[in-house]
C-alpha cells in the first residue's frame, strides 16, 4: 500500500491549497462535478488538465477565473 508524504510544515498558501482540492474532490466524489481544470504552479514550472466534456463552462469560469488573478495582480 502506498503511504503519501506530507510535509510537516505547510505554508499559509500551501495549505489553502490542499483545502481546496480537498472540497473539490469531496464534490466530485460526490457526483456534482462534470467537468474541471486544473492549475498547479510549482517550484518547477506549472500543470494544466481538464477533465469532462462541458467546454461552454469550463471557458466561462476560466474567464471568472482570469479576472481574479489580475485583481490580485493589480493589488
Amino acid at each position: 500500500m502506498n503511504q503519501l508524504v506530507f510535509p510537516v510544515n505547510l505554508t499559509e498558501a500551501q495549505q489553502d491549497c490542499v483545502d481546496k482540492l480537498a472540497e473539490a474532490l469531496d464534490q466530485a466524489k460526490r457526483g456534482t462535478v462534470n467537468s474541471m481544470a486544473l492549475v498547479l504552479c510549482m517550484k518547477t514550472g506549472y500543470a494544466a488538465v481538464m477533465g469532462g466534456r462541458d467546454a461552454a463552462s469550463l471557458n466561462l469560469g476560466l474567464d471568472s477565473l482570469k479576472r481574479k488573478i489580475l485583481e490580485e495582480v493589480e493589488r
